[in-house]
C-alpha cells in the first residue's frame, strides 16, 4: 500500500517537471510551495518549500518520502482538516499564520 501512495504522489508532480515553469511570472521570493498532510520530494527546481503535517498524522507520516522534515509541526493535529472533528488540522489558521513567518502571500 505505501508503494502505490509514493507512486501516487510521485506521479502528481509529472506535470509540475515535464511543463515549462509556471514560476516565471511570480519572483522567486514570492513562489513557495505548501504541502498538508505529507512531506513529498518535489522536482530539484522548487527551493522555497513548506511542509505541514500534525503531531499525531500517522498518514501523513506513511505518506511522506523519508529524510525529509517538517518545517511547520501542528501540536495534536491528526490527518483531517474536519473542524467539526477533534484533532484537526487547522488549515487556514497554519496559512494565516505562514504568511505572518514566512511572508507568503497565498
Amino acid at each position: 500500500m505505501a508503494a502505490a501512495v509514493f507512486e501516487e504522489i510521485f506521479e502528481s508532480w509529472t506535470p509540475l517537471r515535464e511543463a515549462p515553469p509556471i514560476e516565471e511570472g511570480i519572483p522567486a521570493d514570492k513562489f513557495w510551495i505548501v504541502t498538508v498532510s505529507a512531506a513529498v520530494a518535489t522536482p530539484p527546481r522548487y527551493r522555497k518549500i513548506v511542509d505541514v503535517m500534525g503531531t499525531i498524522d500517522g498518514f501523513g507520516v506513511l505518506k511522506s518520502t523519508p529524510g525529509i522534515s517538517i518545517e511547520k509541526n501542528c501540536p495534536f493535529c491528526w490527518h483531517h482538516a474536519n473542524t467539526d472533528l477533534p484533532f484537526h488540522l487547522p488549515v487556514t489558521k497554519v496559512f494565516r499564520e505562514l504568511q505572518v513567518e514566512r511572508k507568503l502571500a497565498i
